[in-house]
């Protein structure tokens, strides 16, 4: 979510925006009903900005959901002992900062570009660090496909006996596992 209004901000002249540009960011950041609720006034640049980009209290706003983020990391395991931080807590460490020293009056497109590219780097080394990448995904705790392959067979007959037309329609492929494009039913 924090992407994707980090995305909506860069597609508006946020120094140039009129109340229909602004009205329409609060509406794809889904905040509309968050800012009539809050300000009494028109649409205005400050404010919008202020609820979309820095209000923590915001759930669709990109501080709370950092700080979300920033939440889930604590509760992941780390690697390092030492007490260093890994590459994905310092990310976060950094657009945790560059969020709350942020006001509203000086956010341009330089400073959403420059938290759209951190929560990039952020996805990245999240997934880099919790999730299998390229070879690593072809051993699996040390399991090579075909005792993968072994295991999801044993797996599908314990649910059912008759699935044998399933497991011949499956297989191991370089992105996990894939269906033959040999349509069900044929072939065997």
């Amino acid at each position: 979510r924090a992407l994707a209004v980090t995305r909506t901000l860069l597609a508006v002249d946020l120094r140039r925006a009129n109340a229909e540009d602004l009205s329409t960011l609060l509406d794809l950041a889904d905040s509309q009903i968050s800012y009539r609720q809050r300000y009494l006034m028109g649409f205005a640049r400050v404010p919008v900005i202020d609820l979309i980009a820095l209000d923590p209290g915001n759930p669709r706003g990109i501080a709370f959901q950092v700080d979300t983020i920033v939440g889930h990391l604590a509760k992941l395991p780390v690697l390092n002992d030492a007490g260093i931080a890994e590459p994905q807590q310092r990310i976060a460490a950094r657009l945790t900062a560059g969020i709350a020293m942020a006001s509203a009056e000086r956010v341009d497109r330089g400073w959403v570009l420059e938290i759209n590219q951190q929560l990039q780097k952020l996805s990245d080394a999240i997934a880099t660090r919790y999730f299998l990448q390229g070879a690593q995904a072809d051993q699996v705790g040390g399991l090579g496909a075909v005792s993968l392959r072994g295991l999801l067979d044993a797996f599908l007959q314990g649910l059912h006996p008759g699935v044998g037309h399933v497991q011949r329609a499956l297989r191991l492929g370089p992105h996990g596992l894939q269906l033959d494009k040999q349509p069900l039913g044929r072939g065997g």
